[in-house]
């Protein structure tokens, strides 16, 4: 069977959300911090990029790609 397409969004965290993310994440997973942090400060390209990543997978695995 296989898949036919694939559905790609990126992650909006309001402030306030990000504060309970941000919480959860120091205690689990401490290393990753920066990570999410840059993600929600530099939301356009983390999105950009992920769209990118996903349209490669695309293209190179066979699900139709839709913006």
């Amino acid at each position: 069977m296989g898949v036919s397409y694939i559905i790609v969004d990126s992650i909006k965290l309001s402030s306030t959300i990000w504060g309970k993310v941000r919480k959860a994440v120091e205690r689990h997973y401490p290393d990753l911090v920066e990570g999410y942090r840059c993600v929600v400060a530099n939301r356009r390209s983390y999105h950009e990029a992920l769209m990118a990543r996903a349209q490669r997978f695309a293209e190179k695995h066979g699900p139709a790609w839709r913006v």
